[in-house]
């Protein structure tokens, strides 16, 4: 008989807090599931303690790959090998509470349509603290409101999600999705967003549920996955693989390739200098990787269109300075224009003319306010017309 839940745990170097993570699943009030463990040759004793969890209980199935494969193949690993009619992802850092999967199967079990679940989190340091988040966290009802009992259409959570890409749905610990909507499974090319690509895939197969309730403790930590992304400016190649892995997708909500990459690049370069200045980021690592040409070529289109955008903001700067310039020769012609002898001999002539026509139109008031640089121009011009007639 197959279990109900296959949650799939993906292990690398993880021996810190890996026995942890294995206790808070084993200890679910929910007790039909199996647990895949694989491991990704560790070079620590992560291996060793999965090991020690399958003698301990017969629901726990432990191997380790035979060449490393990065995480989110290694998540795929774990799904080839999952039986469950639910499928639920996890972190070797992160825990779950003993309702999570309770919690998260009897929303599937109600909602038919729903074809992926996530709860709230709470986030822990390494000694299990709870703390504030580095980055602001913005769930889907900050942004969608709280819907229908927190029930979401797939394709409202997808356009609030993709410009600027933003998780609305969770990490891998805080979701439970269908088995038959599993698909190709994770994208390997994919850093930072892979987890987050892969539930807009399979949203396209049903509407989103969120359990408004802490379910699941996210572990924040130095060593971490994201912080090793970030570090790496992984990031940055991962906006221009989505972009070309989700072609099809960007267009039904109306945005081209490289407009997409400009804005979230855009938006990215800001999340980090927040960062810089939080202290969160303190500089870029250098790092392993897991697909040298993959990161290479991703960084290389990120490096083009920043320097896109760069250039776009080049050419306002110059624009500008160019705008600048001819204020300042205009406003000294007009000076000049207001110093000079004739104008100021001829000033009572042109009082008794307007005296004598009421009238008369003045192009601008003296009371003129500057709005923008080329505005002001015109007026500069038109005042220096209006001076010599």
């Amino acid at each position: 008989m197959n279990p109900l839940i296959s949650i799939c745990l993906p292990v690398f170097n993880g021996e810190d807090y890996l026995a942890s993570a294995l206790e808070s699943i084993l200890n679910q009030s929910e007790r039909n599931f199996e647990l895949l463990v694989a491991d990704d040759c560790s070079s620590d004793g992560s291996f060793a303690i999965a090991e020690k969890f399958t003698r301990l209980d017969r629901r726990v199935k432990a191997w380790r790959n035979h060449e490393r494969r990065g995480l989110f193949e290694n998540y795929n690993q774990c799904l080839l090998n999952s039986r469950g009619k639910y499928i639920k992802p996890m972190a070797q850092d992160d825990l779950l509470l003993p309702d999570m999967l309770s919690k998260c199967v009897e929303v599937l079990e109600a909602r038919p349509q729903v074809a992926l679940v996530s709860t709230r989190r709470r986030f822990i340091d390494e000694s299990g603290n709870e703390i504030e988040p580095v980055c602001i966290h913005i769930g889907p009802e900050a942004c969608l409101g709280e819907g229908d009992s927190y029930i979401y259409a797939g394709a409202d959570v997808t356009a609030a999600s993709i410009n600027p890409l933003q998780n609305l749905v969770g990490e891998p610990c805080t979701v439970m999705f269908r088995s038959e909507y599993a698909g190709r499974g994770f994208s390997s090319r994919l850093r930072h967003f892979g987890d987050f690509e892969y539930w807009l895939r399979i949203l396209q197969n049903g509407d989103f549920a969120y359990i408004p309730e802490t379910l699941v403790a996210f572990r924040q930590h130095g060593l971490s996955a994201s912080s090793h992304n970030l570090q790496q400016l992984l990031i940055a190649s991962d906006v221009i693989h989505f972009a070309e892995e989700n072609l099809e997708l960007l267009s039904r909500f109306g945005y081209s390739e490289g407009d997409f990459i400009r804005s979230n690049l855009s938006a990215m370069s800001v999340s980090i200098s927040n960062l810089v200045e939080a202290g969160a980021l303190t500089g870029i690592a250098s790092g392993e990787s897991h697909d040298q040409n993959s990161d290479e070529s991703g960084l290389r289109k990120a490096l083009f269109y920043s320097m896109m955008l760069l250039s776009s903001d080049a050419d306002l700067y110059r624009s500008l300075s160019r705008q600048k310039s001819e204020i300042a020769l205009s406003e000294e012609k007009l000076r000049l224009l207001l110093n000079s002898f004739p104008w100021r001999a001829t000033r009572l002539l042109r009082e008794v003319n307007r005296r004598l026509d009421p009238g008369g139109s003045r192009t601008e008031s003296e009371d003129y306010v500057v709005l923008d640089n080329p505005q002001y121009l015109s007026y500069l011009r038109q005042k220096r017309k209006t001076i010599l007639l």
